[in-house]
């Protein structure tokens, strides 16, 4: 498990990475001491759980929390902790997955991983799941309704920020199909090479991108309609290191 860090006490941030790299399949894996400084950095690392210190410089960790909420590129779950247990009804509001007091109590940090792992295994989404050799995907809609589709057929991923959930475009309908709340950029990312974030909205099949031009991507049919895709600055990288280049 990957463990993130925001604290502007550079003595609590080594006391608690050093309790949690004690642990078994623990690792912290990055640190920031500002909300800014923080809110970049898990647009670059990859974290499964952030511990996050509700005082910090420049904005609250209710502010960082906030934000991690509104970006679908961001997918983790967020520990609030402080010294204070004032905040701790705001924190679960927020949707935050546990409150954690100062000085950080070994029984209750191994008891708040414990959880989040179990909760993780037993929360895993069902929402793409292969069920043939053909590469062919259940996406399910909603609770009770599914599309059958080949992986081939898929364009693109779209994060609506309004409805806070990822719609995906299948070749033969020119409209998104909404997916289900819980599904998350890192379940699509996992599922296929062929998927690939290019901004914090969009995730794309590669094997439709034919160029990009002033960091828009444009596309192959059956998407060639699409228009709207933009290359981010923090992906535009990694995009490129997927190809030989001449």
């Amino acid at each position: 498990m990957k463990i993130g860090i925001i604290d502007d006490d550079p003595k609590s941030i080594e006391v608690l990475a050093g309790k949690l790299n004690a642990m078994n399949g623990i690792e912290v894996t990055c640190t920031a001491g500002t909300g800014k400084a923080g809110y970049e950095m898990l647009l670059d690392e990859k974290v499964d759980l952030l511990f996050l210190d509700v005082q910090l410089p420049d904005m609250t960790g209710m502010d960082v929390l906030d934000m991690i909420q509104k970006d679908g590129s961001i997918n983790c779950g967020v520990v609030i902790y402080s010294t204070y247990d004032e905040y701790m009804l705001q924190s679960f509001r927020k949707n935050a997955f546990d409150y954690l007091l100062k000085p950080v109590d070994d029984d209750e940090l191994k008891l708040i991983i414990d959880r989040f792992a179990a909760n993780e295994e037993e929360m895993k989404p069902k929402s793409m799941e292969r069920i043939d050799a053909e590469e062919k995907i259940l996406l399910f809609l909603n609770t009770t309704d599914f599309r059958l589709v080949h992986i081939k057929d898929i364009g693109l991923f779209c994060y609506n920020s309004n409805r806070r959930l990822w719609e995906v475009y299948v070749a033969g309908n020119k409209r998104g199909f909404v997916l289900k709340r819980s599904v998350t950029n890192a379940m699509i990312l996992g599922f296929d090479p062929r998927f690939v974030q290019v901004h914090q909205s969009f995730i794309i099949n590669l094997n439709y991108l034919s160029e990009v031009i002033d960091n828009k991507c444009h596309f192959l049919p059956p998407f060639d309609y699409i228009d709207t895709v933009k290359v981010g600055r923090m992906y535009r990288r990694k995009l490129i290191q997927r190809f030989s280049r001449l």
